[in-house]
């Protein structure tokens, strides 16, 4: 059914994002080249300092950890040495793991984030129903984005250093709430789409305004709050998107 299609678009995308991020350093442990394409495509979209990284490891056994102690440095040496010195060595300080490791293509924060909006769009379903309508009150969203707000701006104004565990965690709980967000909103379009289109045809006016009425428990918001929403969102994601390019991306990177 229609009204189901945003939620089942949502969950392809988030699945197809873990999906690269996890891809990225396996394949690069079978031919470091053939997944240049895909740590390129990771530059667009975050700055990939190499100190704010996860990395994946295979010695002495698999297991994710540090790529380089936190010290807020950018290296651009080979993708595949994780530890070295820019010389073709090793450096001294490398990750207690032993060896040689292969970064995520994106920062520990963001693929927080990404794991987060697709176990958020889990419990979603399980909490809720994947077609509900209903958002939360916008205060529980700037309650949970106030973490990942405070640690981020502190780090970017260099009052202090962040570690790779505190980004992880403020990242899950950002994308965690951020479906609980994105999933109605959608959800409101796809919806209020759909009964436009039904209304239409069978002669009601185009210009209807949908009054809220209560089906087992969800509320259908009116059909020009879900675009409103969605407006609203994207801007604002859109602004801290393009603030945290200009403002994070190491220059010449």
């Amino acid at each position: 059914m229609l009204w189901k299609s945003a939620y089942f678009a949502y969950m392809a995308a988030m699945l197809l994002m873990a999906a690269w991020i996890v891809a990225t350093p396996l394949i690069a442990y079978q031919n470091a080249d053939s997944s240049a394409p895909l740590y390129d495509v990771g530059k667009y979209i975050c700055h990939q300092k190499i100190s704010r990284t996860l990395c994946l490891f295979d010695t002495p056994s698999w297991g994710i950890g540090d790529c380089t102690p936190q010290k807020n440095v950018f290296r651009d040496d080979k993708r595949s040495e994780i530890c070295a010195d820019g010389k073709g060595g090793v450096a001294a300080d490398c990750s207690a793991l032993s060896g040689y490791g292969y970064k995520f293509p994106v920062s520990a924060r963001d693929m927080a984030i990404y794991f987060g909006m697709l176990f958020g769009g889990v419990a979603f379903a399980i909490v809720k129903k994947p077609e509900s309508t209903r958002m939360p009150n916008w205060i529980w969203l700037a309650i949970a984005l106030l973490p990942i707000a405070i640690d981020g701006i502190t780090q970017l104004f260099f009052l202090r250093e962040s570690g790779n565990a505190l980004r992880v965690a403020t990242g899950l709980l950002a994308g965690v709430a951020m479906s609980f967000y994105i999933l109605p909103i959608f959800n409101t379009v796809v919806v209020g789409t759909k009964l436009r289109k039904a209304l239409s045809a069978s002669g009601n006016p185009i210009g209807f305004t949908d009054t809220r009425t209560k089906a087992k428990g969800d509320e259908k918001p009116e059909f020009a709050t879900g675009w409103v929403n969605l407006a609203i969102f994207a801007a604002v994601a859109a602004i801290v998107y393009a603030g945290m390019l200009i403002l994070m991306h190491p220059s010449g990177a």
